[in-house]
């Protein structure tokens, strides 16, 4: 892409001098190089990100040009898009024949090839020779996340998200405070449940939905969502005999 050597060695340095240890209990591991990769965050990432998603754009380009692939039309008169680039997220077209679906094929092994992810080509084959779908980050299976990072509040966040949009579509609803309690029993907090017999939840998702909650019970739409919270969350929590509602502490 017409860098000079000089500026390219200070990148890659910045990518292969990075080290990291792993530290559990009194036990040290490392270093362990990556050779390939830098700091989860670092600010050089997203550039490097869009010099390697050019390149890409720039291979497509280069096959479309030798006829090798063919692109779709929107309409008539329309020039041809053989590859749209969303983020992390690439569409890539090509006419329905099997010479072209090998086309591509051909260029993403290349593209491959050039960034070093090889153990991804090991995880395909593999998933070839068992017959298996790679699980997708994000996926769920019975209900559940297939797998967890280690921001299990964003992969868990969608626990906080399906209770509040269950909250909002009672607002509209006049309701004693007898219904509020049969909802937020029966439903709000059945939501979190089967969850909760999986996974540890994060302490923020933990609050935030017993805010949704607390929100729901004291605040009324007939006087503009507006109330006070005459009692506190963990006073709601015990038995009726002591006081409280008899709430899940989550």
């Amino acid at each position: 892409m017409g860098f000079l050597e000089h500026w390219i060695r200070l990148i890659m340095s910045c990518v292969s001098l990075e080290k990291y240890k792993i530290i559990h209990g009194s036990h040290e591991v490392g270093p362990i190089l990556p050779t390939q990769e830098i700091r989860q965050g670092d600010p050089l990432s997203p550039y490097l990100f869009i010099i390697c998603a050019k390149k890409l754009s720039a291979l497509l380009q280069k096959y479309e040009r030798s006829g090798l692939i063919h692109g779709c039309k929107v309409a008539n008169g329309a020039p041809q898009l053989s590859h749209i680039l969303f983020v992390d997220d690439s569409y890539l077209y090509c006419k329905a024949m099997i010479q072209e679906a090998i086309c591509i094929q051909e260029l993403l092994r290349k593209f491959e090839m050039a960034s070093g992810n090889i153990e991804m080509v090991l995880r395909n084959q593999l998933c070839s020779l068992l017959e298996i779908t790679v699980v997708e980050e994000g996926s769920f299976y019975l209900g559940l996340p297939s797998t967890l990072s280690q921001n299990k509040t964003m992969i868990l966040g969608y626990l906080r998200d399906k209770v509040r949009n269950r909250l909002k579509t009672w607002e509209g609803r006049f309701l004693f405070k007898g219904g509020k309690e049969v909802l937020i029993k029966s439903v709000v907090q059945a939501f979190p449940s089967y969850a909760m017999n999986v996974f540890l939840l994060p302490m923020e998702i933990s609050r935030d939905i017993e805010q949704y909650i607390t929100k729901f019970w004291w605040h009324s739409f007939k006087d503009g969502n507006k109330g006070i919270n005459w009692m506190a969350w963990e006073r709601l929590c015990k038995h009726k005999k002591g006081g409280g509602m008899g709430f899940h502490n989550f």
